[in-house]
C-alpha cells in the first residue's frame, strides 16, 4: 500500500471576486481564526465559470504574531 505525503499546491486564479462568506470563530482550543469561501467568475472566451475558494486562517502565528494571511481577508 502506498504511504501518503503532504504536499503543496500553488495556483493562481484570474478573474472577479463575485460573492465572498466568511466568518470569524474561535476553535476548541481558544484559537481565532477566519474561514469561508469566496467565489471567483473566471472567463474563457464566451465560457464563465465559477471557482469557490474555500479559505482558512489561523489569527496567530505560532510564535505569536499576526498571520498575514488573517489580515488580508
Amino acid at each position: 500500500m502506498a504511504e501518503l505525503r503532504q504536499g503543496q499546491n500553488n495556483l493562481e486564479i484570474v478573474g472577479t471576486v463575485k460573492k465572498v462568506d466568511l466568518k470569524v470563530a474561535t476553535n476548541k482550543t481558544g484559537k481565532e481564526y477566519i474561514s469561508g469561501r469566496v467565489e471567483i467568475e473566471v472567463r474563457d472566451g464566451e465560457k464563465v465559470n465559477v471557482i469557490p475558494v474555500r479559505v482558512f486562517s489561523l489569527k496567530l502565528k505560532k510564535d505569536g504574531t499576526e498571520n498575514g494571511l488573517y489580515k488580508g481577508y
